[in-house]
């Protein structure tokens, strides 16, 4: 009995032991600890889920900055868009809305300048001389009537253009071209030059204080291709007085400031300036002065009231398209200074 039971027992202990030999790991059914189980490592599947996010997580880097790109682009088109109808409603309004009159003038420009004895004695005379026979004052006009019926002359209208046009021209040059010169202000553009000849003024008009050229603006320079409500002031008037009677009574030259434009019938009772006219003075005033020439009388019927008149403009580059060349014409009952 005994030798059966050891027996058993050495087959059960060579059986445990063979088992532990084959599975080490696992624990024993007699209390033996188990051998510890190794550190789980990462796989190749956990790399690629870590790839997989990081590129989840650049592609949403990318298109948030896509994002912020793109709606800043758009806000610059808004606010480039928003710009250029703020610049075109700007030109609209000017365009629009500016002034159809034009003023060069400025603020430190006097009203009026005159200078006594302007040209010397040989200067003067070969002027009067060639001014009261010239052959474009000795054409009576068909436009003969009214209170103007003994005023005559002619008007040269030209840009810087035509200077050379009239320094060139056999009936104005000669007789003019240096005047021009020595009146022509080194700015201006535009010139209309007129030669005025009136003989005598209403004996009537004269003893009632009344004008023998009405109040006005100097806006006669030439244009084409414009609207008529565009109006020009001239910038400097020159007015030469080439013969003027000894006994002559009235026909003074009276002028006023612009201010703003619109003369008071109460203005006129107290104009700013009023010159009286004599041989070879010469007046330069504002173009936006207005001004007017009182009625006048005399004895001397021979003498002929005789001025030269160059009226000077500044015209906007805008507008130089617009101004002639050269125009010239006769004229009747024109505007006497």
């Amino acid at each position: 009995m005994t030798t059966t039971t050891t027996a058993t027992e050495n087959g059960n202990n060579r059986e445990r032991k063979n088992a532990q030999d084959i599975h080490p790991t696992k624990v024993s059914a007699m209390g033996v600890d188990a051998a510890p189980a190794p550190a789980k490592g990462k796989g190749k599947g956990d790399d690629a889920q870590e790839d997989e996010k990081k590129k989840k997580k650049k592609t949403t880097q990318q298109q948030q900055q896509g994002n912020k790109i793109y709606f800043g682009f758009l806000k610059e088109q808004h606010l480039a868009l928003i710009i250029v109808l703020v610049t075109l409603v700007r030109l609209f309004i000017r365009y629009k809305f500016r002034p159809k009159t034009f003023i060069t003038c400025t603020e430190d420009q006097p009203l009026m300048e005159v200078k006594e004895n302007f040209l010397n004695f040989l200067e003067y005379e070969k002027i009067r001389k060639c001014t009261l026979n010239h052959p474009r004052l000795k054409i009576p006009s068909a436009l003969s009537s009214g209170s103007f019926s003994k005023t005559r002359g002619f008007v040269v209208k030209f840009n810087k253009e035509g200077v050379d046009s009239f320094l060139n021209h056999p009936d104005y040059g000669d007789c003019y071209g240096d005047l021009f010169e020595k009146m022509r202000l080194p700015e201006t553009n535009a010139y209309v030059f007129n030669a005025l000849l009136c003989e005598l003024s209403d004996y009537d008009d004269w003893k009632n204080n009344q004008t023998s050229v009405g109040l006005h603006l100097d806006q006669t320079v030439g244009l084409q291709g414009l609207k008529a409500d565009h109006q020009f002031l001239a910038h400097q008037v020159n007015v030469l007085y080439v013969d003027v009677a000894a006994d002559m009574k009235g026909g003074e030259l009276e002028g006023w400031r612009y201010g703003s434009g619109d003369l008071k019938q109460s203005d006129l009772l107290k104009p700013h300036l009023s010159i009286k006219p004599e041989k070879n003075k010469l007046v330069m005033f504002r173009g936006d002065s207005f001004h007017q020439v009182k009625a006048y009388h005399t004895s001397e019927s021979t003498t002929k009231r005789l001025s030269l008149v160059l009226e000077q403009y500044k015209i906007s580059d805008e507008f130089v398209p617009n101004t002639v060349v050269w125009m010239e014409a006769l004229k009747q009952n024109m505007t006497m200074m």
